[in-house]
């Protein structure tokens, strides 16, 4: 277990916590009479934290660029690293196109985002809810109580729970 675990956690569920809360906030703005404006700040908010856990829980340590040293890793809440098996389900965020089209979206000002805005391909945030929300529990029910305590936060009470 890497060192410092115990004191990021509360960070990592804060990411777990405000996706699932842009997620909501998104899907009542596309409901009502919100603005475009306030549809687009939950959208890239909802895609940056997911796109974090997406890495959090996919990676392995031993894969990582020199830069990303300090990352933090799912496989960092384990006494041994290979008791995490890195989540596998997350078949949107996991197809190559659609991470390199996040990426490209959030971190950088590029002419791709022309072709993007056509396409309209982001329409699937229920599908990568979903499929995170099966990771995160999964990565949940595999650590020791003690430490799955770590990573409740008072504002993640209805959070734990599958969306369906």
């Amino acid at each position: 277990m890497h060192e410092q675990a115990e004191a990021v956690a509360p960070q990592v569920a804060y990411e777990w916590w405000m996706l699932c809360e842009t997620h909501q906030l998104h899907n009542r703005f596309a409901l009502d009479s919100s603005t475009e404006t306030e549809r687009k700040m939950s959208l890239e908010c909802f895609l940056l934290h997911a796109r974090n856990l997406y890495h959090f829980l996919t990676r392995r340590r031993r894969d990582l660029k020199r830069f990303e040293a300090t990352d933090v890793l799912a496989e960092d809440f384990f006494d041994v690293p290979l008791e995490w098996t890195p989540a596998t389900n997350l078949t949107f965020l996991g197809d190559k196109e659609n991470m390199e089209r996040l990426n490209r979206s959030l971190s950088h000002i590029s002419y791709d985002r022309v072709d993007y805005e056509r396409s309209k391909r982001w329409v699937l945030l229920n599908r990568i809810r979903h499929e995170l929300a099966e990771a995160w529990n999964s990565f949940l029910d595999r650590l020791p109580e003690a430490r799955r305590k770590w990573f409740l936060i008072a504002t993640d009470s209805q959070s734990r729970s599958n969306p369906r």
